[in-house]
Parts: C-alpha cells; sequence; structure tokens
C-alpha cells in the first residue's frame, strides 16, 4: 500500500482511508477491480465521514459554501463530501452531478482551496527510530523487495530526514543486524 503525499491533504486522507478499506475488506481480490475500488471508496467515506454524524451536519441541498463548511469540519475534499452525501441519500443523483458540473467549470474538482497542513505518519518514525542502530535502509529495501533509493525516496516523504539519516549512516560504519519483516 503506497499513497503519493503530492496531493492535498484532504484527497491524502481519503487515499489513505480508501487503501485502509483494501486492508480490510480484500485480503485476496485482484488490484484496480472496478468494484473493489468502488468499495473502498465506500469505506473510506464511511470511515472519514461516519453515517449518523455526518446526517446530522449534512445539508440536503448543493451550496458551495456549506460545503466548504463541511470540507473544514471532516477534513475530506468537497468532492468526497458530495459523494458520501449521495451515497446516504442527502442529496440526488442529479444535484450530485450538477455540484460536480459546477466544481470542474470553477477548476475546483482537483485542487479546492482551503487546505490545512498535511498530517504526517508518526508510527513508522518511532519504529525507525527504535530500530536505528539494528536496520539499515537497504536491509530494509531488500526485506520490502524495492530499491534503496526508492524507499528513501518514499520514506522521504513522511519521516524526517535526520531520522533516515541516522539510519543512512549505519550502513556506513558497520553491518547492522537485520530485522527481518517477514516470517
Amino acid at each position: 500500500m503506497l499513497v503519493s503525499y503530492r496531493k492535498t491533504a484532504s484527497r491524502l486522507r481519503f487515499d489513505v482511508s480508501h487503501e485502509l478499506g483494501h486492508l480490510a475488506l480484500h485480503e485476496d481480490a485482484v488490484a484496480g477491480e472496478m468494484k473493489t475500488e468502488r468499495q473502498a471508496d465506500r469505506f473510506a467515506g464511511a470511515f472519514l465521514a461516519p453515517r449518523e454524524s455526518f446526517l446530522e451536519e449534512c445539508p440536503r441541498r448543493w451550496s458551495y459554501e456549506a460545503f466548504r463548511r463541511l470540507k473544514a469540519r471532516w477534513k475530506m475534499s468537497i468532492a468526497a463530501l458530495l459523494y458520501r452525501a449521495k451515497d446516504l441519500g442527502c442529496i440526488s443523483i442529479s444535484t450530485h452531478r450538477r455540484a460536480m458540473i459546477q466544481l470542474t467549470m470553477e477548476g475546483k474538482r482537483k485542487n479546492e482551496g482551503d487546505e490545512w497542513p498535511m498530517e504526517k505518519p508518526v508510527l513508522i518514525t518511532q519504529a525507525l527510530e527504535l530500530l536505528h542502530d539494528q536496520v539499515t535502509l537497504d536491509g530494509l529495501a531488500d526485506e520490502m523487495s524495492v530499491y534503496p533509493g526508492e524507499l528513501k525516496d518514499m520514506l522521504s516523504q513522511c519521516v524526517p530526514m535526520e531520522t533516515l539519516n541516522k539510519i543512512d549512516r549505519k550502513k556506513d560504519t558497520d553491518s547492522a543486524t537485520i530485522v527481518k519483516l517477514r516470517k
């Protein structure tokens, strides 16, 4: 499961939740199937905007301003909020379609503005800090079957450089004990 940090904060949150949906729902499913992708999208919507709470706050008519306020509250893109509202029957299919057309025409379909600072994962940094004297980036890359440069590029998007540099220096000073990730 990899996600790109080259997106807005709201879209990244949705992508991470979507991938969590795949982990929870699709252990043996073929990647990229339309059905499983829709299920993962619905999981993400429900995970980020639980039914009961969202129903209390969701407008029953399209209003850019109302959905912009929801965006700030729920930390989801307006497009994702519109899909959730349609899925829960708060708005009709035709209202959803009109709203999406408006967002597209105004150039707000991919970048809606009004974003917050991007969240960063903390557990991976904590794990690397704890294991810094027991692992190397090359060893981790080998265990994950990726190129070391790829792993460093991926981790550099979410792990502080001083943590990566500490692990990267390890390979230069001595041979670390590799902690096996798989059995």
